[in-house]
């Protein structure tokens, strides 16, 4: 089901993995993190419930030796911008098919697994399904 996110560029949204994303946010071990600011990379970094990422997803993964694997996207401004994926995003973006696609990827909030040091970043991902035109019957009355 397509929802519209915002007014500001007349795209439609479908979000995809919406079912992995509500089991994990929906745990009972799912928690929004504390206040904790990291220092600067050259990448994008989600580090908020609310963050969020918007461009054509251009390459990835990138194998990193210290880090996660990462993705480039390409923002609506021009700049290309890498962040780093973990399960979820990986899974989703391969299932989904959305190297090439302009998609759009907030940062929900953490589940915290038992057993394990960090708790697991979860994502709401959309891909862009079009921009929305008038009907010619919509624009006059």
């Amino acid at each position: 089901m397509a929802r519209k996110q915002g007014k500001s560029s007349g795209r439609v949204w479908q979000e995809v993995g919406k079912r992995t994303t509500d089991r994990l946010s929906k745990a009972q071990n799912f928690e929004v993190p504390s206040v904790f600011s990291g220092p600067p990379r050259n990448a994008f970094i989600f580090r908020w419930p609310g963050d969020r990422i918007e461009g054509r997803l251009i390459a990835g993964p990138i194998c990193n030796n210290r880090r996660n694997s990462s993705y480039k996207i390409e923002t609506a401004d021009g700049d290309e911008v890498e962040f780093f994926g973990n399960k979820q995003i990986h899974e989703t973006i391969r299932k989904g098919e959305l190297l090439g696609s302009w998609i759009r990827i907030e940062y929900i909030g953490q589940q915290v697994i038992p057993g394990c040091k960090k708790a697991r970043k979860v994502y709401r991902i959309w891909k862009d399904k079009g921009v929305v035109t008038p009907k010619y019957s919509e624009v006059t009355t």
